[in-house]
């Protein structure tokens, strides 16, 4: 299959090329002229007589029609330098040509290629741009002996040929652009080549480098908590991979192979941490790197979490299929909205569905779906997403029978309902439930091993059925009080159930049947309110379940509900301080905090740090003030950034100074938590007591 693939891989890039024509070849002595335009280049201006003299017999001038072309992929044969006319490199990603290089007389290529411990294929394309362009041609063989006499030539032309593919990188790979700028500054690179097979660094290393793939693949394979599965990852050109451990200060996380033959750039561990603090941004763009998935039989998918001014927190996923497809998807975590797309392709059809809570869009061509847009939570969501990823062409009449119903069902036999649980990920249920059984036991957590319902979110409810959560109980639900415009308290009281103990910051999730479908939110317990629990919600323009449960304030709702689940809880034994940063409506788990607190009478200090954009958007302030009244060991601050400003490093680290040694806990909005946590740890916090809590990234609508 993968042979088969990689043959239609080369051919459909092979139409982008097929235009080209064939070369017209003139062979003849070399004159004055071209021996002085050789003994300029900067690769043999330090060669001796002698090994002049023996490499003359090998050059001969090529005369070439424009438009012949060098092919990536093709072995490389020999050294050129142009005398006339002039050449341009470029890389074809999905279709798009992308223009590394142009080359006039005096320039040379294929100097990188044969460098190297193995003869390896050009890595390029070169289109010859103009009619009668000669190219001065040094066998390959000659070139490869006398660099093999002279060590330092090889070893300056090694690292020159690898500047020069990491500048064709930083243009042809978005996502490394400012990490290899910085890696450029590099005086003295380190190159280092392995063969296939061999072993770049082992499960349970320290860190010493950081790598960047110039040439070949390289496979990652990750061990589960007892080493039985691997997940295995391979990495290609222009990949960054050993920063992880290096960013974590811990050992490294999986075992790095040579999948092919690779040529692999060094960064060394000093220098890249320098570095990240000099560019904060690519600091963040690496933290925001959550997981890098190997996606069977297809390839693999790099996960981001981004804030989208005027849009809020996306996790946003690309999947790079073989080497000729990208789809990039976004799941907007505050909307209920999700797009996915294939990269570079037109839709020629589209297909709609709408009805009051659901807004469905789908582009096609040839029966093939190549973009979904969805407002609203879809059932059938992991089947489109799972024929957008497979190419696959969908029948007429399912997509008749999607513009009548919203029904999007693929013949059954297609997906294995009893073995896949997460489509858009191809996760099985036997990967989920091996991890279950090892002690894992939090979609959280399973989705940072899998990946799954990362994504469009359908396989959330089969999730939490293997973690017991399928034992929902019915339950009232009522409000309590509407702190403000779009922030409101409710008791949640189970019918013939009853809540287990929880301990402060847990949550609950809440199932309502909307529309006709189940939809499910993770809500922070903020007390207990006679046999039930108070939860306190924020509406959002567009999540379905809080527009509905505001719709719906003045009505006895009824609901289903889990448990109390989650880790993101008080440690009431430790005798540090509590010291709380509180984004917004991330102020709910620390109410429990400090309500559970006074409750039990202890002397633990709890000290939070409450900020909000206008002081109307402060809520608990009445029952703070009465829990403070009656506990001296509990403080709040509130911090209004319309007045004070947003939070700085220097404020943070003013409440670190003053609170010494507490344990730090932190929630509110992804930039938020991001912001704090990455103050704390730049300036060396002790990583152990640093507990933050992503509240968006539950969805809490």
């Amino acid at each position: 299959m993968n042979q088969i693939r990689r043959l239609l891989i080369n051919l459909i890039n092979d139409l982008y090329l097929f235009t080209f024509n064939l070369k017209e070849t003139i062979y003849h002595h070399v004159t004055s002229y071209e021996v002085q335009l050789i003994k300029e280049t900067e690769i043999f201006n330090s060669f001796e007589k002698n090994k002049f003299d023996e490499m003359i017999a090998s050059i001969s001038l090529v005369k070439f029609k424009k438009g012949h072309l060098f092919k990536e992929g093709e072995e490389e044969n020999a050294f050129y330098i142009v005398k006339e006319g002039s050449v341009q490199v470029f890389n074809v990603l999905c279709g798009k040509k992308i223009i590394l290089a142009n080359l006039n007389t005096g320039n040379y290529f294929g100097d990188v290629a044969f460098l190297g411990q193995a003869r390896i294929s050009r890595h390029e394309n070169i289109e010859v741009l103009k009619d009668s362009t000669i190219l001065i041609k040094i066998d390959k063989k000659f070139l490869i002996h006398i660099l093999d006499m002279d060590k330092e030539l090889k070893k300056r032309l090694i690292n020159k040929g690898c500047k020069q593919a990491l500048h064709a990188l930083s243009k042809s790979r978005n996502l490394y652009n400012d990490i290899i700028s910085f890696i450029l500054e590099i005086e003295n690179p380190i190159f280092l080549e392995k063969n296939k097979n061999d072993e770049i660094f082992h499960y349970g290393d320290e860190p010493d480098n950081v790598y960047i793939v110039i040439h070949g693949e390289v496979e990652l394979r990750i061990p589960d908590i007892n080493f039985k599965i691997e997940r295995t990852i391979i990495l290609h050109k222009g990949q960054l991979f050993g920063e992880l451990g290096v960013i974590r200060n811990k050992p490294r996380s999986a075992t790095a192979i040579a999948y092919t033959y690779v040529r692999l750039l060094i960064i060394e561990v000093e220098y890249f941490k320098k570095k990240l603090i000099e560019f904060s941004h690519i600091q963040k763009m690496l933290y925001r790197l959550q997981q890098l998935y190997r996606f069977p039989l297809r390839g693999t998918v790099d996960q981001y979490i981004e804030s989208v001014a005027g849009k809020g927190i996306l996790i946003r996923s690309v999947y790079k299929i073989d080497t000729n497809r990208i789809i990039v998807s976004n799941k907007f975590l505050e909307q209920d909205k999700f797009i996915m797309k294939e990269i570079n392709e037109s839709y020629k059809k589209y297909y709609y569905y709408q009805s009051d809570l659901l807004q469905i869009k789908l582009g096609t061509f040839s029966n093939k779906i190549l973009y979904i847009e969805l407002s609203g939570i879809w059932n059938d969501m992991q089947y489109a997403c799972k024929a957008l990823l497979d190419n696959e062409k969908i029948d007429d009449e399912v997509f008749l029978g999607f513009e009548k119903n919203g029904i999007f069902k693929l013949k059954i036999e297609d997906i294995n309902e009893d073995e896949i649980i997460c489509l858009c990920m191809s996760v099985t249920k036997n990967q989920l439930q091996s991890l279950i059984d090892n002690g894992i036991n939090d979609i959280e957590s399973l989705s940072k091993e899998t990946g799954a319902c990362t994504m469009c979110m359908g396989c959330q409810p089969r999730i939490l059925e293997l973690l017991g959560v399928d034992s929902w109980f019915s339950a009232n639900m009522k409000l309590l009080i509407s702190h403000t415009e779009d922030i409101a308290s409710y008791i949640i009281t189970p019918i013939k159930s009853k809540f287990n103990l929880y301990t402060p910051g847990q949550h609950i999730i809440l199932q309502a049947k909307i529309g006709g479908s189940w939809i499910e939110r993770p809500f922070t317990i903020t007390g207990k309110i006679n046999d039930g629990v108070r939860i306190t919600i924020k509406k959002y323009p567009q999540g379905l379940l809080s527009q509905w449960l505001v719709k719906k304030a003045n009505a006895m709702l009824d609901i289903r509900v889990s448990q109390p689940i989650g880790s993101f809880i008080l440690n009431d034994k430790s005798s540090s301080i509590a010291l709380c940063f509180a984004g917004g409506i991330g102020i709910t788990p620390f109410f429990a905090f400090a309500e559970y607190l006074s409750q039990i009478k202890t002397s633990k200090k709890l000290n939070i740090i409450y900020c909000a954009s206008f002081n109307e958007n402060f809520i608990f302030k009445d029952e703070f003030n009465e829990i403070i009244e009656n506990n001296p060991n509990i403080n709040i601050e509130y911090r209004e950034s319309k007045t004070e400003g947003r939070l700085t490093k220097d404020v943070i680290l003013k409440y670190v100074k003053k609170y010494i040694d507490s344990d730090i806990y932190i929630c509110g909005s992804e930039g938020f938590v991001e912001f704090v946590r990455d103050v704390l740890i730049s300036n060396n916090c002790n990583k152990t007591k640093i507990f933050f809590e992503k509240f968006l990234y539950k969805m809490s609508h």
